[in-house]
This record gives C-alpha cells, structure tokens and sequence, in this order.
C-alpha cells in the first residue's frame, strides 16, 4: 500500500506586545504562534495558498504574516514552497 504524501499549509501569527507569561506582563517582548491553517494530499499552488491566507485571516481575525508550505513523506518533513510575507 503506497502512502501519499501530505501538504501542510503553514503560517506565523504576530500576537502583539502585550505579553504575560505565568500571569505577569513582560515588557520587550513579542509574542509570534506558528499554526496549520489546512491539509491536502496534493501540492497547492500560490494562489491556492493566498486564498486560503486571506480566509485565514477574515475568518478568524488573526494577523497573520507569513505562509508556507511543508511536505511529510513518512515521518520526514520537505518545504516545498518559499516563505510569502503578507
């Protein structure tokens, strides 16, 4: 049985400056989230990933920064697509 591969479509949340770490606002600091916004078993395009990006965006209200793609073949992990700033 031949495993296909899957693409993750990956992005960089900016957070702010308003950070607290164990309950305590921490000055100098900028917080970032690394998050999945969606899976496919075939590579998306550009334009397929900046749809989803802006959609990310309005849906969720988010300020999103960066996007890119990431291939798993088995257990090991290939970028498939160069970063895209938004």
């Amino acid at each position: 049985m031949e495993e296909k591969d899957m693409y993750y479509v990956n992005g960089q949340e900016y957070l702010g400056r308003n950070v607290k770490i164990r309950g305590h606002a921490v000055p100098g600091v900028e917080a970032k989230r690394l998050i999945t916004m969606k899976k496919t078993d075939e590579m998306p395009t550009r334009e397929d990933v900046l749809k989803w990006a802006e959609e990310w965006k309005s849906h969720k209200n988010s300020k999103l920064k960066k996007v890119w793609v990431m291939q798993i073949e088995g257990n090991r992990w290939k970028k498939v697509m160069d970063v895209i700033e938004i």
